[in-house]
């Protein structure tokens, strides 16, 4: 299966996977919200910048009974942090933190 083995600073943080089928997802994102915009309600910190690298995926089988994945849920990252994202091809791969369905999702 396709991998994602994922570094920060040169540290493997983990390896995701999510078998034959699926999407597997990995996403780094800054996030700088406007002074007037603020607030304890937007999900950011005081500063209003928020800079996080997620990776996650969702499987897919025969029967559209697919379950979410996640290996790293908003981790923080600061400037200077390296991120590295190597793609493998193996058998095996770290189990996700947190599993979920469609259904659970949506409570």
């Amino acid at each position: 299966m396709i991998c994602f083995e994922v570094q920060i600073n040169g540290k493997v943080v983990c390896t995701a996977g999510v078998g034959d089928f699926g999407v597997l997802t990995s996403n780094l994102a800054w996030v700088h919200v406007h002074p007037a915009r603020r607030g304890k309600n937007s999900g950011t910190n005081d500063l209003g910048d928020d800079l996080f690298l997620s990776v996650g995926g969702l499987t897919s089988n025969d029967k559209n009974e697919g379950e979410h994945l996640r290996w790293l849920n908003q981790q923080e990252i600061v400037p200077g942090d390296e991120i590295r994202i190597r793609i493998l091809n193996q058998v095996i791969c770290d189990e996700p933190v947190e599993r979920f369905s469609e259904e659970e999702k949506k409570d």
